[in-house]
């Protein structure tokens, strides 16, 4: 059947009733219809956190790619606590900007990406995912990636759906925190070796995986050195998975889409 980034597209938003700039609505609330733990819950908190996988994305706010990956890669994978618990992630915003000798920068997209910039960074830096919060700020960046407004508009209806406190989202972005998060942003993008060659880049354990990105899960899986559960094992059984859609994984085997409950 037909995949859009390796998704049936009779699963995607677009074909559940959605039109236009709304194709991917509903998919930034990770709190909704989340992936349970496939196993042992006792296994899962006993993980040890050198065995999980450094996921950094290096992406930029109104970067039309990145906010597909936000959108339907990170927010679908996210949603099952046991690739959380696989993983710790960092966000770059800043992806293809300049930064000058004298630590001034310019966004690709122009100002109204720099601030987007700036808020996605506050998110993170202010509600970071945790054990204890394993959802973090990543709800209100997804929000923001599927909003058809520019993120300045669209982060205060977005921090209320993410849970997050707007006004201490916004004196970040505004003041010198963001700005200082910008630049640090901007100074990490530009120390990578190598250089990052497009947005979104995505590297695990400081390696990039160029368009193996969009197929996340199975690059996570082949590094994480910890216990694996059903996510992983499935690919170890020639199984790809494609989506997380409600509460089944839907796996692709043989190029014949088949279902398998999550849990």
């Amino acid at each position: 059947q037909t995949m859009l980034l390796g998704i049936p597209l009779s699963l995607t938003p677009m074909h559940r009733g959605g039109r236009g700039a709304e194709w991917v609505a509903g998919l930034s609330a990770l709190e909704e219809d989340e992936i349970p733990l496939s196993f042992d819950d006792q296994m899962t908190r006993a993980m040890n956190h050198a065995d999980r996988v450094q996921v950094n994305f290096y992406m930029e706010s109104q970067c039309p790619g990145c906010r597909i990956y936000t959108s339907i890669v990170l927010a679908n994978l996210m949603r099952s606590e046991e690739f959380r618990n696989m993983i710790d992630l960092k966000v770059f915003p800043f992806g293809n900007g300049i930064l000058y000798s004298d630590d001034t920068v310019d966004c690709q997209h122009g100002e109204a990406e720099c601030i987007g910039n700036r808020l996605i960074a506050c998110m993170q830096q202010h509600y970071p995912i945790t054990d204890e919060d394993q959802r973090g700020f990543l709800a209100a960046m997804s929000c923001i990636a599927t909003s058809s407004d520019d993120p300045e508009i669209a982060a205060p209806k977005c921090c209320v759906e993410g849970k997050l406190d707007y006004d201490v989202v916004r004196q970040c972005a505004y003041g010198k925190e963001g700005q200082e998060l910008q630049l640090q942003a901007a100074k990490d993008t530009y120390g990578l070796d190598p250089p990052h060659q497009w947005s979104p880049w995505i590297t695990l354990n400081g390696q990039p995986v160029l368009h193996k990105a969009w197929e996340l899960l199975p690059q996570v899986c082949d590094k994480y050195t910890g216990p694996k559960g059903e996510l992983c094992r499935n690919l170890e059984e020639d199984k790809k998975v494609t989506v997380v859609d409600g509460e089944k994984v839907v796996l692709t085997q043989q190029g014949q889409q088949v279902e398998g409950s999550g849990r």
